[in-house]
C-alpha cells in the first residue's frame, strides 16, 4: 500500500508541476503578445497615422493600455484578447494612414499659392 501512496503522490506532484509550467507559458506568450502590440502602433505611428488615422490609433492605445492593466493582474487570457484588439487597430490605423497621404507645413497642399508674374505687354 505504501508503493500506492507514493505512486498517487508522485503522479499528483507531476500534475501540479505540468500545469504550472502551463501557466508560465500562458505568462510569457502574453509578454510576447504585448510586445508585437507595441511594435504595431510604432508601425502605425511611423506610417502616420497620428495625424492621419487617430481614431484608429487612439483606440490601438486604449486597448493595449487595457491589455498592460490585465497582464499585472495576471489574467493572461484577457490579456491576450485585449492585445488583439489593439494590433487589429494598430493595422487599421497603418493602413488608413498610408492610404491618406502626410500633409505637413509646407507642403503644397498648405503652402500659399505662388504669386502671378506681371503680363507683359
Amino acid at each position: 500500500m505504501g508503493k500506492i501512496k507514493v505512486a498517487g503522490m508522485l503522479a499528483c506532484s507531476l500534475l501540479v508541476v505540468g500545469l504550472l509550467a502551463g501557466c508560465g507559458k500562458g505568462k510569457q506568450e502574453a509578454a510576447v503578445s504585448l510586445d508585437e502590440a507595441r511594435l504595431g502602433i510604432s508601425s502605425a505611428r511611423k506610417a502616420g497615422a497620428d495625424i492621419n488615422a487617430p481614431k484608429y490609433l487612439n483606440d490601438a492605445e486604449t486597448a493595449l493600455a487595457q491589455a498592460e492593466q490585465e497582464f499585472s493582474s495576471g489574467n493572461y487570457g484577457s490579456t491576450k484578447v485585449s492585445v488583439l484588439r489593439a494590433i487589429d487597430a494598430a493595422r487599421a490605423a497603418e493602413a488608413q494612414a498610408k492610404l491618406k497621404p502626410i500633409v505637413k507645413k509646407g507642403d503644397k497642399k498648405t503652402a500659399k499659392p505662388p504669386k502671378k508674374a506681371a503680363k507683359r505687354k
